[in-house]
């Protein structure tokens, strides 16, 4: 849902999203299309202790487009390379001039098939605060499968207020470890 002008739309989204992931060398870039009305896109570097995110891209399309790319600054550890149950980290950054808090915990490590293969998880939670012109919330719950290095299952609860008001709840899930063309 998205407030544009005093009005206040909702919509769902399709059944399906697209996931593309690049990789090369050096950087990982994750785009998630969940419509063809919302894209978001994040890019990481890799280093020895983890994926660091770099830039940011959320593009949403509610009658008019709200297209927001930029770098983190700085680019802060978003995913360990170790990942065990307990571990936890803050992420202090900014992208496009708005300052964001990131508190994650590895809440546990569970079982979990994709696409016809057992993988092992790590459950992650992470609480976002933004604020400047877009304050709002985010909750996100993770499913991290280090064997595949892709997020296998998300749930995300987003608020942001004022200048752009919106609420975003989904829960997806990866149907195959395997490319689609």
């Amino acid at each position: 849902c998205a407030g544009i002008a005093g009005v206040y739309l909702c919509r769902t989204f399709p059944s399906r999203a697209r996931m593309i992931l690049t990789r090369t060398p050096g950087t990982i870039t994750m785009e998630l299309d969940v419509s063809q009305d919302h894209i978001e896109t994040s890019r990481y570097t890799v280093h020895p202790d983890g994926l660091y995110l770099a830039w940011q891209r959320t593009k949403i399309v509610f009658g008019i487009a709200q297209d927001d790319s930029a770098t983190t600054v700085p680019a802060t550890l978003a995913l360990p390379a170790a990942l065990r149950v307990g571990l936890h980290w803050t992420q202090h950054f900014s992208t496009g001039g708005l300052p964001v808090v990131t508190t994650n915990q590895v809440t546990r490590q569970a079982k979990m098939k994709v696409g016809g293969s057992n993988l092992t998880v790590y459950e992650i939670d992470a609480n976002s605060k933004t604020g400047g012109a877009h304050p709002g919330t985010e909750t996100d719950i993770i499913w991290h499968a280090p064997s595949s290095g892709l997020d296998v299952r998300l749930v995300i609860h987003r608020r942001i207020g004022r200048v752009f008001p919106y609420t975003m709840d989904a829960d997806a899930t990866l149907l195959s470890l395997k490319p689609l063309g």
